[in-house]
Order: structure tokens, then C-alpha cells, then sequence
């Protein structure tokens, strides 16, 4: 449950931990990989998403922000991780779908979060190895 204060950093760092588990929740990972390849929901995907986010009705309420803010505060009715993960899944892809992508190396999902959006690689390791093969390839071709 999203909590005042909760750093939105934090709750996709959740997010896409989850997507990249094999036991991690199989429609969020089929609609993450659209959005990874840079494309949007078609209007089937986008009822499936919607139906999980209706799942679960919450309860939300006006709070002090602080420094002179305000902010909603919600709170599920009940407990449904999923639904939980499917709405921090629609806050990515309302606030940032182009940060959301899958490593060309070995295929995890990361955000990018780099001001030119241009990173291909989840860590530097997969970079690092991508960029031994393609060494090691060309060597062969030329040699």
C-alpha cells in the first residue's frame, strides 16, 4: 500500500522486481513487455489492466502534505497485491511508459533512468558482455 511520503523511485524499483520474477504476476509481465518494446496498450490490454484496477475499491481522503500542500491519501478495502502492483503498473505508464524497458542482454526489465532515455543494458555487467561479444565477433569477421 502506498504510503504518504513513499518514493515513487521506490514503488517502481518494486514494481519492476516483481515483473522480473518468473512467479511475478503473468498479465503485468505481458503488458510490460509491450510497453518495452515501445508500444502502446491496445484497447484488450488496457481492459485486462482495467479490470484488475477495478478489482479492488479504495478509500481515499485529503491530507496535509506539508510545506503548504495538500495530498490524497488511499488505502485499498482490502488486501490484493496484485491489484496493488497493476496500479503502480498505470502510475509508470501515466507518469513515464518510456522509462520502462527490457535489457537487450539478458531480456530483465529496468527504468530508465538516464535524461537521454537511451540506456540498453539493466547494469553495466550486460553492457559490459554485449559490448565483449560484439568485440569478439567483429575480430572474427575481419581476421
Amino acid at each position: 500500500m502506498m504510503q504518504l511520503g513513499q518514493d515513487m523511485n521506490e514503488l517502481d524499483a518494486r514494481l519492476v522486481d516483481s515483473l522480473n520474477r518468473e512467479d511475478g504476476p503473468k498479465l503485468l509481465r505481458r503488458l510490460a513487455a509491450t510497453v518495452a518494446e515501445r508500444r502502446m496498450l491496445d484497447a484488450g490490454q488496457r481492459a485486462e489492466l482495467n479490470e484488475v484496477l477495478a478489482r479492488t475499491p479504495v478509500t481515499a481522503r485529503l491530507v496535509d502534505g506539508g510545506h503548504g500542500r495538500y495530498a490524497i491519501e488511499m488505502q485499498l478495502v482490502c488486501d490484493d497485491p496484485e491489484r496493488e502492483l497493476a496500479g503502480q503498473f498505470a502510475s509508470l505508464l501515466r507518469r513515464a511508459p518510456d522509462r520502462l524497458k527490457r535489457c537487450e542482454e539478458c531480456g530483465r526489465f529496468f527504468l530508465d533512468s538516464t535524461r537521454s532515455r537511451t540506456r540498453r543494458w539493466c547494469t553495466s555487467q550486460c553492457g559490459d558482455r554485449k559490448r565483449v561479444r560484439s568485440h569478439r565477433a567483429r575480430r572474427r569477421g575481419t581476421g
